[in-house]
């Protein structure tokens, strides 16, 4: 009996010791996720290794001007926007005591990052690590800043070791740490990737290189489960393309983890289909090109504003042909994105532009004959048409453009752009107006469905979801179709408001009721509670944009030559209404939107044009008798 008894508490022991050991031995060879933040970077300066990796452009902008590694490595940090801290002080003082690090700075900015109004907390990161036990280990080259993306919400970093590719080869050897972050310039890449070894490692860009403007680059090996392909963010709703809010989520995703509720970013995921090194060479060019080339367009807009105005005083026959021409320029500006036009240089852009209206205008001419109203539907309608089926298709005309989307503005990636926004909306009020003019009740159910559909396309969750862009249309259609024929009184014009509140409440309804990877920034401002925020932050940005800006100059001489044509303009009440309806877009547009008087001056654009094309004939005094002809025509007959 004793022996047995003996016997079985022996293997017991074993069992139990065999079995315990297990999990602690696979716990020791698992690799960690490493993370290499590359400042001063750019697509150019990477690595060919990384060719065969899931890779994605990264827009910098998102943090600031996309120049200071801190904002950077705060945007990661918190999971969402932030910027202006890294330019004015850095990292600041830090405390260091052992490997334990502490920003000093960190309660101002905290502060500083609430004064901007995005959602979100700093540190979100690093805090969701230590609340899920996550063990890591940031490596510090040259640079304390990149503290920033792992500090938590008290701005500390648990674990700071110093000593570049070397480090990281220890803690990658070690092989007890979930998580290895670590920073570097370019000229370092290679070393910290052969530290790395097979570890799921993920590259980075922090910042772009001093006065320049690029796309940054994410790349993340083949260890890491994301293929070697093409990448597509939730948050941008864009295949190649990431913001800074995504690093945080996607890093999570590959610990195994998900992130907090309420961060800004998504983790990515991965498209069929590759992506060289070289065309994203070739796109950081195009967003370069574009951005550089936007200004130049906006002075040609405003310029060719200015020309119509000039051209109230000629004859008919040159108007119209000036009008055709500054009508088809908006679309145009869009549609010669269907070539490489960048390449050639902003110069070679604008001459493109140009001669393509032009051409439009002519074609437009010569297809309906001269009649000015059937002119300004064509080239109206082509407006309405090309901007609205490009946004409904994913906004890849309006992406890079020189007017809309460009992603080294971290901006809309995706759906209607705020300037694409006034094109179109002008665009299709004025077709309503002309619809009307021509074939009055008649021309209502197709009036209705217009309307419905623009709002759609620049609202609905899955397409547009710009809320301000909503609340200014429905107004503006509801006032068009309702007083198209007759006015109405004051207190029946008033729930018109209230139409645009409804839908956007719709829109809010359905964005909300979707998984929370596919909701928009709508939803995820409703369900975070930060709704007042958002809205204190758009109309900052929206009397922010009146300084110094071509679109107000471009607004401001539209509506004088309006205001100065106004005796010319078509008595036909459609056509009055509709340039009420334009009025209400632009100035509700403008108090919505944060990209404020720019959207005044895109809806001037087109619709200054367009009423150009429908002015009469110069008014002139009768020609008085002179006082001889008088006196004879007086005198009585001999």
């Amino acid at each position: 009996m004793i022996r047995r008894a003996v016997l079985t508490v022996v293997l017991v022991s074993a069992v139990a010791t065999f079995v315990g050991a297990r999990p602690v031995a696979a716990a020791t060879v698992r690799p960690p996720v490493v993370v290499i933040f590359v400042h001063d970077s750019m697509w150019s300066l990477m690595p060919p290794t990384i060719e065969s990796w899931a890779t994605a452009n990264l827009s910098l902008h998102s943090a600031g001007d996309g120049q200071q590694a801190m904002d950077s490595y705060l945007s990661i940090g918190k999971g969402g926007r932030s910027g202006g801290l890294g330019t004015a002080v850095g990292a600041g003082p830090v405390d260091l005591q052992g490997d334990v690090l502490r920003l000093l700075e960190w309660p101002a900015f905290v502060a500083h990052d609430r004064g901007l109004h995005f959602p979100g907390q700093l540190g979100q990161f690093g805090q969701t690590l230590r609340d899920r036990h996550i063990a890591s280990e940031l490596v510090v080259t040259t640079d304390l800043e990149v503290a920033g993306a792992l500090a938590d919400h008290s701005g500390v970093v648990d674990h700071v070791s110093f000593g570049g590719s070397v480090a990281v080869d220890a803690a990658v050897k070690r092989g007890t740490t979930p998580l290895v972050m670590a920073e570097t310039d370019y000229t370092g890449v290679p070393s910290m990737l052969e530290a790395a070894g097979s570890s799921c490692t993920v590259v980075v860009s922090s910042s772009m290189p001093q006065r320049s403007h690029h796309l940054g680059a994410f790349a993340a090996s083949p260890a890491c489960g994301l293929g070697q392909g093409r990448l597509r963010s939730p948050t941008t709703r864009q295949t190649d393309y990431l913001v800074l809010a995504d690093v945080a989520p996607t890093i999570l995703d590959l610990l195994g983890t998900a992130p907090a509720a309420h961060v800004e970013g998504n983790a990515v995921r991965p498209e069929p289909g590759h992506r060289s090194i070289a065309w994203f060479e070739a796109v950081d060019r195009r967003a370069g090109v574009a951005r550089q080339a936007a200004r130049p367009f906006l002075e040609l807009l405003l310029a060719g504003t200015l020309l119509g105005l000039v051209t109230t005083a000629v004859a008919v026959r040159h108007r119209r042909r000036v009008a055709a021409t500054l009508l088809a320029l908006p679309v145009s500006t869009f549609l010669i994105n269907l070539v490489p036009w960048w390449r050639a240089g902003p110069r070679v852009g604008m001459l493109a532009a140009v001669a393509l209206a032009a051409a439009l205008g002519v074609i437009a001419r010569r297809a309906v004959g001269d009649r000015p109203a059937a002119v300004t539907a064509c080239l109206a309608g082509l407006t309405a048409v090309v901007l609205g089926l490009d946004a409904a298709t994913g906004g890849h005309l309006q992406l890079n453009s020189v007017l809309a989307n460009n992603a080294l503005g971290a901006g809309r990636f995706t759906g209607m752009g705020n300037v694409p926004y006034g094109f179109f909306m002008a665009a299709c009020l004025v077709l309503m107006a002309l619809a009307f003019d021509r074939w009055g009740r008649r021309a209502f159910p197709a009036a209705l469905a217009l309307a419905v559909g623009a709002v759609v396309v620049d609202g609905a969750p899955m397409l547009g979801a710009d809320v301000g862009g909503v609340l200014a249309a429905v107004p503006a259609f509801a006032l068009v179709l309702a007083t198209w024929r007759r006015s109405l009184p004051l207190r029946r014009l008033a729930p018109l408001l209230v139409g645009g509140v409804v839908v956007v409440a719709m829109f809010a309804a359905f964005d909300l009721s979707r998984p929370a990877a596919a909701q928009t920034h709508l939803a995820r401002a409703l369900s975070s509670g930060d709704l007042a925020g958002t809205v204190l932050r758009r109309e900052n940005n929206a009397l922010d944009s009146f300084r110094g800006n071509p679109f107000f100059d471009l607004a401001m001489v539209a509506a004088a030559g309006l205001w100065l044509e106004r005796n010319r303009l078509s008595s036909s009440r459609p056509l009055r209404v509709g340039l009420a309806g334009v009025a209400t877009v632009a100035i509700l547009g403008t108090s919505l939107n944060d990209s404020g008087v720019a959207v005044a001056g895109a809806v001037a654009a087109v619709a200054w044009p367009a009423y150009l094309l429908l002015l009469g004939p110069l008014i002139t005094p009768p020609p008085q008798p002179d006082a001889a002809a008088a006196r004879s025509a007086t005198s009585p007959a001999r």
